[in-house]
Parts: structure tokens; sequence; C-alpha cells
């Protein structure tokens, strides 16, 4: 038995106990243990695959089925170590035979050629096989082949655009996956730190009484942790966390910190003997937890606008995506405000009266609206006006059925102010079943849209450069290569003095002249890569025509009579393709680096999708909750230069002549 297969089945039956072993603690109840117990369970079933294929081997294996038996019993062969020995032992066996013991089974019979039954296989198809048991090369291909189809199709698939933001409220949501979700990973939460006073918010006492948390939180003293209830106003607030949505807890933390002294008016108070601001060492509860955001933004928020027109055309657009063709205009809201029954207000001496100055002695006042002195504010009984209109128009029952209602007006000596609420539900803004794959960056736009659809611009341009580099530097090389002399030396010290001009040069140059005559930046990228990346595969087919023309076949093929372009691309060419193949390749790659790096730089940018402008706007949260926003693309363009990069090596040796049939 061989050491390797001793140490498989080692392996094998520790990732066994440990499975039994997070089973039993996952079971229990101890978090933290359902993901390791996966992984655990995984490879334990590909252990157990690969010992069990070695163990066939070994028993089928005639060679090594005699090793294991000369080990594992007491026959003559035993002290043997190798088939070699054995073989010399069997053949020693022999020499005392005679030759009569010995008998030709085909003594009698006629041998004749037997005709082939195969087929014979073609050049292409022998590269197309050999480039199948590249396991390395074709696992690459296919991850360029699914990540261009994504970059192509990726942005049509989903319901969001890249430019346009889902949402204002949808600003930094974490990736969410389904199905994964279910395993505690890509679940959309978000890890929040936050100092403890005033951040943790609850609906009421109940929900402050029913947190699954709050043993954490009662040995802490009420001057440090100071929850507050939740409601519209407040809990839009970035630092403010509702209770029913955090996930998880860890413990609070103490922290001491020096902070500055500041006067009522919140300016630093100055040492007067130093010069320097005076400080203080405040003392302060943080608390780290995991908040779904997905969860929280499904509750009903408000939607404030400043004027009657902001509320009209905010109305009319919900219309408009109901189906609903009827409208409503500034004098229709106007009216309804005015057709509010007495407006009941105060006087200097806080007594209440009726809009003509009239003092009100008795009547019920719930009806009325109320208004201050200085700021007018109109309460429940504009808002059921102007709902039952809104039912009016959508056609529903009451005005629990609508996205959208009023909740309170008022109107100051600027105009009037509408609180609208907003049922993103019903409004079909989010849904349980929203997932964003990528999360959503700054402004809410989903970062799958804008990952591939910047990858899909990265890709048109290397295309585009790497077609025409390759068919032009393998044209100038092979000229070059092919006739030689005084045209060889005139191309060369061409290329020579091109290939030491820098694209960014070129790139600057080109971007200056086509924006004043109007052209675009897409075209301007294209242009100058094309100047100067054909030259490396220009020089490398040169090297190889040379290297071919003069060989046995080309003078044979030539004498016959074959044409300058036959022995161009029948005999050298193809005989020369491998290490272009590798060059022509890299063209690609090359060129998406150059353009992700400049985008990144900001020396130029065509879109502000690109896989360059993503990852330079999300530098600065490389520590922060927020960097996926920063990993995911960079790992999808890392997957996509080494793929290529291997894809190359694989094609080079699948079209290599030399090895063809190995």
């Amino acid at each position: 038995m061989t050491l390797s297969l001793i140490i498989y089945i080692i392996v094998t039956g520790v990732t066994f106990l440990l499975s039994i072993l997070g089973l039993i603690l996952s079971i229990s109840g101890l978090s933290g243990w359902i993901i390791p117990t996966i992984l655990f369970i995984l490879a334990f079933i590909v252990l157990a695959i690969i010992t069990a294929l070695k163990i066939h081997k070994m028993l089928t294996d005639p060679a090594k089925k005699a090793r294991f038996l000369s080990e594992s019993t007491d026959d003559k062969y035993a002290d043997f170590e190798s088939e070699t020995v054995v073989d010399e032992e069997v053949e020693n066996h022999f020499e005392d035979e005679s030759e009569d013991a010995f008998e030709l089974v085909q003594a009698n019979s006629k041998i004749f050629d037997k005709k082939f039954d195969t087929k014979a296989v073609g050049y292409w198809a022998d590269a197309v096989k050999r480039f199948c048991r590249n396991k390395a090369s074709l696992v690459c291909f296919i991850l360029l082949a699914i990540l261009i189809l994504l970059s192509i199709f990726g942005e049509a698939i989903s319901p969001y655009s890249a430019d346009k933001p889902v949402n204002n409220r949808f600003r930094y949501l974490a990736p969410k996956w389904p199905l994964i979700e279910k395993l505690g990973i890509l679940d959309g939460t978000s890890k929040v730190s936050e100092a403890m006073a005033n951040t943790i918010v609850f609906v009421d006492d109940d929900a402050r009484e029913s947190f699954k948390y709050k043993d954490l939180l009662t040995n802490l003293d009420a001057e440090w942790y100071k929850p507050q209830d939740y409601n519209f106003e407040s809990i839009s607030n970035a630092q403010q966390y509702d209770s029913r949505f955090i996930v998880s807890m860890e413990a609070p933390k103490l922290i001491e910190k020096w902070e500055r002294v500041r006067d009522i008016d919140g300016n630093v108070v100055m040492d007067p003997v130093t010069g320097e601001p005076q400080l203080y060492k405040a003392f302060y509860y943080t608390v780290t937890f995991k908040y779904d955001r997905y969860a929280y933004l499904m509750l009903e928020y408000v939607n404030q606008h400043r004027s009657t027109e902001e509320f009209v055309t905010y109305i009319n657009n919900a219309l408009k995506e109901e189906g609903i063709e009827k409208t409503i205009n500034a004098a229709t809201v106007k009216a309804l405000i005015d057709s509010v029954p007495e407006v009941l207000s105060i006087d200097k001496q806080g007594n209440p009266i009726d809009k003509d100055g009239k003092p009100i002695l008795d009547g019920d006042t719930s009806k009325y609206v109320y208004i201050t002195p200085k700021r007018g504010v109109y309460y429940p009984e504009l808002a059921k006006v102007v709902n039952d209109h809104l039912v009016s128009l959508f056609g529903v029952n009451s005005v629990e059925e609508l996205a959208i209602y009023l909740k309170s007006a008022s109107k100051t000596n600027q105009g009037n102010n509408f609180n609208i609420i907003i049922d993103p539900v019903i409004a079909g803004e989010i849904t349980p079943s929203t997932c964003f794959v990528f999360g959503t960056d700054g402004i809410g736009r989903d970062m799958w849209c804008r990952i591939w659809s910047g990858l899909g611009l990265s890709m048109l341009i290397g295309l585009a450069v790497g077609i025409f580099s390759i068919v032009f530097g393998i044209c100038w090389g092979a000229i070059c290569g092919y006739y030689g002399g005084l045209a060889d030396i005139l191309m060369e010290r061409f290329t020579d003095i091109l290939v030491n001009v820098p694209s960014m040069i070129i790139l600057t140059l080109l971007n200056l002249y086509m924006n004043t005559s109007g052209g675009g930046s897409v075209l301007v990228f294209i242009l100058a890569l094309i100047m100067t990346s054909w030259v490396g595969i220009a020089s490398r087919t040169r090297i190889q025509f040379y290297r071919y023309k003069n060989r046995e076949y080309v003078l044979a093929s030539r004498t016959m009579g074959a044409k300058d372009r036959r022995l161009i691309f029948k005999h050298i060419l193809p005989n020369g393709i491998g290490p272009l193949v590798n060059s022509a390749v890299s063209i690609i790659p090359a060129s998406m680096r150059f353009e992700t790096s400049m985008s990144y730089l900001g020396i130029a940018s065509m879109s502000e999708n690109s896989i360059g402008q993503i990852i330079s706007s999300a530098k600065d949260f490389v520590t922060k909750p927020e960097a996926y926003l920063l990993l995911i693309p960079s790992i999808i363009f890392s997957i996509i230069m080494v793929s290529f990069s291997v894809m190359g090596l694989g094609l080079r040796d699948a079209l290599n002549p030399s090895l063809r049939g190995s």
C-alpha cells in the first residue's frame, strides 16, 4: 500500500470525524458551526471518492496488485521491491523448458494486414482534443465564455439600470444571494459599529421588552444606554437602527476618548494659557451588530413635498405607473384645501378663535385644522379629504389599499407641505424576494448592472484592438520575415520608432484632436491602442518566418511551383502559429488592463460604469462594511486576466503542429 493512499485514508477519516462533530454542535444550537460543517462534509465526500478510485486502481492494475500482494503475503516474490525483479524471476522460471513445450498459435493460418477502422484525425480536430485534455485551459475557457455572455446579457436580465438609481433609499445595500442567504452568508445583512447612545430604537415598550438581545444591555447604565421609540422622522437618520431588524449583536464595549470642550453655541473652548483646545475624557459604549436593511426598507416611509406642484407631479406619476389615465391638478388640490371646514387658531392670549378671528366657545374641535401663529399645520381633516380624493382616483375601496396616502399637510407663508406615507411593498419598490447579487453603490445603483456594463465596455475595446492587431501584425511580420532584404530593414525601423512612443502620449494627442472634432472617447481608446499593440505580434511573426522559410518542405513546395501566398499561409504560418497564439491572446487582456488603469487614475474615462471607475470610487472602503464595492469587481477582473493567460498557453500547445498526436 502506497504512502499517498495511507495519507488519503487518514485524512478522509479525520474529515468524517470533524463532520460528525460539526453536526452534533450545530444540532446543539451553537452558532457559527453550520458553514464549517458543510465544508467538512463536502471535503469528506471528495476525499472518499478519491480514496475509492485509488483503491480500485490498485486492485485492477496488475503491477500495483502484484506489489500489494508481495507486501501482504509470504510468497516467493515477497522480498522483491519492484515489478522488474518479479519479471526477471518469471523469465528464469522458463529457461529450463524445451522448445517443444511451446506452440505457435497461428502456425496453420495466414496473416493479412487489417484495414484501419478509425477515421483520420485532422489538424483542427486534433488541436481541439489536445486543448480539451488541458483541464486548466478548458476551465479558463468556460469561465471566459460565461463572463463574456454576462458582459453582453448581464444588464438585460436585471430589472434595473446601470445608470439610473433603483431608489435613493437603497444606498450601500450588501450583496444578497437567493438560497445561499439561508446559510448565513451573502444574506444582505450589514455589519454596523456605532456608539450606543440613541443608536438602537424601538417601536414601543413591548418591542423593548421582547428585544432578543436585551440581556446584553440590561447591565449598562441608563446614562449610556438611552433607547428611544421608533418614528418615521427619526428612523431615517443614518445613526439610528430599528431593533426589529438586528440579526445578531456583540456585547457593548466601554470606550474612553478625549473630546474637545464646546460652549453652548457649539464652539470649541480654547485654553487661555496654551492656546490649544480644552479636552475632557468622555466615556461611552459602542456596540457592533448585524442589521438587515432589506427588511427595514420594506417599512412605510415619509416622502415630503414642499409645494402643491411637487405633490401633484408625484401623484400623477404614480397614477401613470398604475396605468390610470386620470390626473390631478394644482387647482383641485387647492380646492380641497379650501374645502376644509373652520380653521381653529389661537389669539395672543391663547384663546381658540375661528378663521375670522371670532372666539370659539363650544363645539367639536376634532374636525378642525389647527394653526399656530407662526407656522400653520393642517392635521387630520385635510389629510382625510385628500386621501378620499386619491381613493376615488385610484379606484380602490380604502386608503389602506393605496401604496401612497397623505399623512399630514402644513400651510405656511411659503406654501403647502405634504407628508406622503409610501408603502414600498405595495408600490413595488421592494418585495421579500428582492435581491441585489452584487449590492448597491452610494446612490442606489445596482452593482450587478454596473459591473457587467463596465466589463462589456472593456471587452469591446479588448476585442476590437485584439482583432485588428492580430490581423495587421501577422501580415506585417509575414512580409518582413518572408521577403527580408530592404523591405525588412525599412519596416523594422518603422516599428522600432513606433514601439518607443508611449501609448499614453498617443492617447492624449488623439483625445485632444477627437474632442476638438467631436469624436467619442471609445474610438480614442481603440485607435490609441491599435497604433502600438500590433508591433509585438508583428515582431514574433517575423522571427517565426525567418525560422521556417528555409525548411526542406518549404523549398520543396517552392520547387513544385507553389506561390508566395500558399507558402506563407499553408506551410510557414501554421508551423509557427504556436508562439503567435499566446501573443495574440495576450493583446486582449492587455488592452482591457490599459483601459481600466486609465479609468482608475482618472486620466481618461469613457463611462461611470468602467471597471476602473468603480474600483477607484470604492478604494476608501477597504476596511469598511462596503468593501464589497471594491472586492467584487476586482475579483472578476482578476479572473478574466488569469483566464486569458492560462487559455493562451493552452492554445499555444494545442495549435503547435509538432505536438500533433501527443
